[in-house]
């Protein structure tokens, strides 16, 4: 038994995670083939999901593209109004470094892979808001065990054999959940999210809002945080900071989404030997998400509970190490590390690759 079957989280069976999510109105597949839309199709399918006027049920499609268009809307504010250099430098290492280490060890790590235990309740609160809050749990986390179940085949939120524009809209187009989940099948899609310590809605709410999570705890705790966050940095250095900082957000969100894309060799085998083992998918080993956010992402599809993804010796992992510091500090415990595993499987095939 190998360390994921043996350690990891009960993974939900096939059958049931093709179900999980909204299948969009072209489908996932057509005779076992993967569906892959035009342009105007993704277009028609992204106007018809954030459409709030149409269905309330859209409520959490709609705050997720608002929170992008806000963030584009402050950035264009900073540049124009407030630019200076020192800002937007901080504002753009904030948004590298802050922001993707605080994703891989929030959403990724934690609320999706379970690879540590949080100690403490006020713990979690931090590590949530820690950043400005822009990218929600449910919009992740589901949708990220759907991805490592069926990563690169029909079903896939972001397939990245779907195209650019695929993975560029999947977050309104593929990543909310069904909205006709039985009862027991809701309780087991919440059961993905109530680890983390955010609202979750009883059967009856979610049949109402189409969601897990409640938008009338999800955006006064949102606003709360964007409140907090623009104050701290005004506090700082003035609007200039508060602009640079919050707008970065913007280029964040936009370069996770590529990365969706960018990550699994944007559609094609681009695997490169003696660096990526995995070949079950189309995810590759990139040095520039490895090192700004620990995202070393074959192996992280190698070893999915591991906080560890830093295997080789070129391969240094900060969100893992800040996970180590955590550890230490005694905030949290049981960090999953596939290292060990992992030399033990592929340390002569790294050999003949030098």
């Amino acid at each position: 038994m190998t360390f994921l079957q043996n350690k990891s989280m009960k993974e939900p069976k096939d059958s049931f995670v093709k179900g999980m999510l909204l299948a969009p109105s072209y489908g996932w597949e057509h005779d076992g083939e993967l569906v892959v839309p035009s342009l105007l199709d993704l277009i028609k399918e992204w106007c018809k999901r954030v459409n709030i006027v149409s269905s309330k049920r859209n409520w959490y499609t709609f705050l997720c593209t608002t929170s992008l268009f806000l963030t584009g809307i402050i950035f264009f504010v900073f540049m124009a109004f407030f630019f200076d250099w020192l800002s937007l430098i901080v504002a753009l290492v904030f948004a590298a470094i802050i922001m993707g280490t605080q994703q891989t060890i929030w959403h990724h790590r934690y609320a999706t892979h379970h690879a540590f235990k949080i100690k403490y309740n006020w713990v979690k609160i931090l590590l949530r808001n820690m950043v400005p809050r822009f990218l929600l749990e449910e919009v992740y986390v589901v949708p990220h065990y759907v991805h490592h179940a069926l990563s690169d085949k029909p079903g896939d939120p972001y397939n990245s054999k779907g195209g650019f524009w695929y993975c560029m809209l999947s977050e309104e187009n593929h990543q909310c959940i069904s909205r006709k989940l039985s009862e027991n099948d809701y309780k087991r899609v919440r059961n993905l999210l109530v680890h983390s310590g955010v609202y979750t809605n009883s059967y009856k709410e979610y049949q109402k809002w189409g969601t897990v999570t409640n938008p009338l705890h999800t955006i006064p705790n949102v606003i709360m945080n964007w409140v907090i966050w623009y104050a701290l940095l005004y506090f700082i250095g003035g609007h200039s900071l508060a602009t640079a900082v919050i707008g970065a957000n913007f280029v964040y969100l936009i370069a996770l989404r590529y990365f969706n894309y960018d990550g699994h060799g944007s559609g094609k085998e681009a695997w490169q030997d003696g660096v990526d083992f995995d070949r079950t998918n189309l995810s590759v080993n990139q040095a520039v998400y490895g090192l700004v956010s620990g995202e070393w992402h074959n192996n992280h599809h190698l070893f999915p509970r591991s906080a560890n993804t830093g295997f080789l010796d070129h391969q240094i992992d900060f969100a893992y190490l800040a996970i180590v510091l955590m550890k230490k500090a005694g905030l949290v415990t049981d960090v999953v590390d596939a290292k060990s595993e992992f030399d033990s499987k592929y340390s002569g095939h790294q050999k003949r690759n030098r």
